[in-house]
């Protein structure tokens, strides 16, 4: 008879338990211990009860943003509770507009948003940047600090392009009147060069007064040496000072401004003869990767292991955005990269990179957003899935959106057996949109509100208006964006009317045939 004995048993089973315990405490733990609060007060008085909206700019490579909060401005003003780990740059957002402003974990700010001006365009969705006013804002915040660095770059931008040229033997007035030009350039470049060394003796003095190299030293040296570049210092020379065994600043938007001015186009250099022969060969090999990867380590400036994978990835972003031709094999590295990297923030970027190409492309589902009817009613937009769909996103403030519904009026008189004419409205308030529709009831297509939700606004891809889209029976993406009624979208539906008419004469023609031969 064995004898058995439970406790033995039980006890790696306890033990397992006892220790996910353990993690989940001091995860936690972890997590509290550097996830902290930021206090942010916005005052927008010119706003009330509308929408206050705040984006975490989370990746800088792929520009890639998240909303994190949302609130409404009452008496004149919005609170939040924002939890971060780290020194993060946010985006505040009001009716189209936002401001940016970086925030510092245990820190109060206060913010004022400006009024907006009657008669500015406004036609601009969310892509229109407005100027924050701090309140009580401490010398020592780094938004102090980049506020300074930045009235710094001011002023050496305007010695750099004016030419502060009173010291030298040229003559302001043989300059303009073109005298002399080979010596004038010489003393603009000479002018230029002082004016660099100036600016970086600037530079080191800021980053020297700290005793640990801080985000805004990261900052400030950074984007000096994206200045020195567009100057044309050597490429070696930057190279060795700011990427050769340096550590990636992922989260430093200096850094990566300078980055990619750095590796820009990085595969562009291989697209002409005999280079291109050896990006031919990579890109059809059966181990594409591989083989891509090789071309970037024959480049002496693309760095260890890591900054290689950052190139690669960037270059072939940037390479498929400019021959599309490329795409299938450029995604499926890319791909290959967001699921397999050790790297964690080269998997994110990868994943935002791959959202941003499929994005809007031809013959990918379009977007199944909800809206309300001009009746009130909840509807989405596979409720018309069937019918070819010709989608509008307008405002009643935009003349250009309200210019194209008359050319839309006369398109749904002659198509509208074919095609689904739908215009949709981002108004921030629904009842301006309820004013028109009860102002036009000539207009007998579908229309519809959707608001200003910035995510809503994101998965359009609505930056300008008006804007439209061409959506087939199964709500994939025919044209995206489509022509406006104005600019020769009838010929689009003409050519599909006739294609259409041939089809139905062809498919008569075969039911008559195999009647004939039912009949026999």
């Amino acid at each position: 008879m064995i004898s058995i004995n439970m406790a033995e048993i039980l006890k790696p089973l306890y033990q397992t338990q006892l220790n996910y315990r353990f993690f989940i405490f001091f995860f936690f733990i972890s997590f509290y211990s550097q996830a902290q609060e930021v206090s942010l007060k916005v005052f927008a008085k010119h706003y009330e009860d509308q929408k206050v909206y705040i984006w975490l700019e989370d990746d800088f490579f792929s520009r890639h943003t998240q909303l994190i909060d949302e609130g409404r401005i009452l008496n004149g003003e919005c609170r939040f509770l924002l939890t971060i780990k780290d020194i993060s740059k946010i985006r505040i957002g009001i009716d189209y507009q936002y401001g940016s402003l970086y925030v510092e974990p245990n820190t109060d700010y206060e913010i004022a948003f400006p009024k907006h001006e009657e008669g500015e365009n406004r036609s601009l969705a969310w892509n229109s940047k407005v100027m924050l006013s701090f309140l009580n804002l401490p010398e020592e915040d780094i938004n102090s600090q980049i506020m300074l660095f930045n009235a710094e770059l001011d002023s050496f931008f305007s010695t750099l392009l004016l030419g502060d040229l009173s010291d030298d033997p040229i003559n302001a007035s043989d300059s303009l009147a073109g005298l002399n030009q080979s010596n004038n350039l010489s003393a603009r470049k000479f002018s230029q060069k002082e004016s660099l060394m100036k600016f970086n003796v600037f530079i080191d003095s800021l980053i020297s007064d700290s005793d640990t190299v801080s985000f805004i030293s990261s900052y400030q040296k950074y984007a000096a040496a994206s200045i020195t570049f567009s100057l044309g210092e050597k490429k070696e020379t930057l190279y060795s000072e700011y990427f050769k065994d340096k550590e990636i600043a992922y989260s430093n938007p200096e850094y990566v401004r300078f980055f990619n001015e750095f590796y820009q186009n990085f595969f562009e250099y291989f697209s002409y003869y005999p280079l291109s022969e050896k990006l031919d060969i990579a890109l059809n090999s059966d181990d594409c990767k591989a083989e891509l990867e090789k071309l970037v380590s024959e480049d002496e400036m693309s760095g260890g292991t890591q900054l290689k994978e950052l190139v690669l990835l960037k270059g072939l972003y940037d390479y498929v955005t400019i021959h599309t031709k490329r795409d299938s094999a450029i995604l499926a590295v890319i791909k290959e990269i967001a699921v397999g990297s050790e790297y964690p923030m080269h998997r994110e970027i990868a994943v935002h990179f791959i959202e941003k190409l499929n994005h809007g492309k031809e013959g990918s589902l379009f977007p199944d957003i909800e809206f309300l009817s001009f009746t009130g009613d909840s509807l989405m937009l596979s409720h018309f899935k069937g019918q070819m769909i010709y989608l509008q996103i307008f405002s009643t403030w935009s003349s250009s959106s309200l210019a194209e519904m008359e050319f839309i009026s006369q398109l749904n008189k002659k198509y509208s057996s074919d095609i689904r004419f739908i215009s949709l409205s981002i108004d921030p308030d629904p009842e301006d949109f309820y004013r028109f529709v009860n102002a036009n009831r000539n207009y007998n297509w579908e229309l519809g509100w959707i608001g200003v939700h910035p995510e809503k606004l994101k998965l359009l891809s609505i930056y300008d208006l008006p804007i439209f889209y061409l959506i087939d029976e199964d709500l994939k993406i025919v044209e995206w964006p489509a022509l406006w009624p104005s600019t020769g979208i009838e010929q689009t539906f003409y050519e599909m009317e006739v294609k259409k008419r041939e089809e139905n004469k062809l498919r008569f023609w075969e039911d008559q045939t195999n009647k004939s031969k039912r009949e026999e």
